[in-house]
């Protein structure tokens, strides 16, 4: 760098004051924005067509779900037909270390949920819901009754 005239000696020679921007120096800024903008539509636009898809195609409940839970109670229902705990009685419920007591409560479960999830089968629900709280307050009848309802339905 060199003075120039009315400069100290070592002084740099100012640049010349520019009256437009060099051309080019904002293309980078307005591009990066189009890029920006361009992604976040696209983001949306995913997000958004992905949400709207679920929405539209998937059911609110997954086929076969009310008869999946029949299925599964039906065959704990059967093992406590096979294994004598019909008729239910007081002494079963003594039976804490036996799986079969706690699979008993599942059944009952199951019928609930195939209740909730299909109103069609809304007498297996109540015959659930009667398994449940007769095994809750020792009500030998109310549990026999229910597991009668099922034991018939499940061999239908």
């Amino acid at each position: 760098m060199t003075s120039g005239p009315g400069l100290p000696p070592g002084a740099a020679q100012p640049w010349p004051p520019m009256d437009h921007p060099v051309s080019g120096s904002r293309a980078p800024k307005v591009w990066g924005k189009v890029l920006t903008a361009a992604v976040v539509a696209l983001l949306l636009g995913l997000g958004g067509g992905l949400l709207l898809g679920l929405a539209l195609f998937s059911p609110s409940e997954p086929e076969g779900r009310a008869e999946a839970h029949i299925q599964t109670g039906c065959q704990l229902v059967e093992r406590m037909d096979d294994d004598d705990y019909l008729p239910f009685s007081r002494d079963v419920l003594e039976r804490v270390e036996d799986p079969l007591l706690w699979e008993m409560t599942a059944a009952a479960m199951l019928f609930v949920a195939a209740g909730t999830a299909d109103e069609n089968y809304n007498h297996l629900q109540e015959a659930g819901m009667s398994l449940q709280i007769g095994m809750n307050t020792f009500r030998d009848e109310d549990v026999n009754d229910a597991l009668d309802v099922l034991v018939r339905e499940c061999r239908d």
